[in-house]
């Protein structure tokens, strides 16, 4: 079946990726799950909830290497 961060009609190939805000972290998934609230994911083909994150924790991230 697709893999983790990926889905499809019919849970096999021909796979797509979860998109930005949606994850999947099992094989052979027929949609992605939306990430809880009002996190988001960063990026397409996401394979777990823990990088589901809130658009404030993302920027208070850079800012801490930036500056520090």
């Amino acid at each position: 079946g697709c893999p983790p961060g990926s889905w499809s009609f019919t849970g096999l190939p021909e796979c797509s990726l979860c998109e930005v805000g949606t994850y999947s972290d099992s094989y052979g998934v027929l949609n992605c799950t939306r990430c809880p609230g009002s996190t988001s994911t960063v990026e397409e083909g996401t394979d777990s909830i823990s990088k589901c994150q809130g658009k404030d924790i993302t920027k208070a991230g850079c800012q801490k290497y930036l500056y520090a």
